[in-house]
């Protein structure tokens, strides 16, 4: 998940959703990428006092300069999600925290990709 401190729908429902997945999902692992393609630059101490501020129970870590990871994975914006399989394949890439579009549905399709997986197995 791509966000910024700076994006009300990633704090008040992107990094909520993405903790709700760490706890309710077996098997799926979330990454945030902090990135910043405009606004307040924030510094390594608020990136860290946020974990405790936001109770978040993923990963972390602030992007490249420019917003490189952000751009190269062509995000529209914040917070953006990308969905990849257990063999490193983007099967879904869509921006928003929208709880009855965007999170609607990235919840379904990680439910499908993980019903897809085990029946594979």
């Amino acid at each position: 998940m791509f966000f910024y401190l700076g994006c009300p729908g990633c704090k008040g429902r992107a990094i909520p959703y993405a903790n709700s997945i760490v706890y309710e999902n077996v098997g799926v692992n979330v990454i945030g990428i902090h990135t910043r393609f405009a606004g307040k630059v924030y510094t390594d101490e608020q990136l860290r006092a946020m974990k405790d501020e936001f109770y978040i129970r993923f990963p972390y870590y602030r992007d490249l300069p420019e917003a490189t990871t952000f751009n190269n994975y062509f995000a529209g914006g914040t917070p953006h999600w990308i969905l990849v399989d257990a063999k490193g394949i983007v099967v879904q890439s869509m921006f928003g925290s929208d709880p009855n579009n965007a999170l609607l549905r990235l919840d379904l399709k990680i439910k499908e990709v993980l019903q897809d997986e085990t029946a594979s197995e």
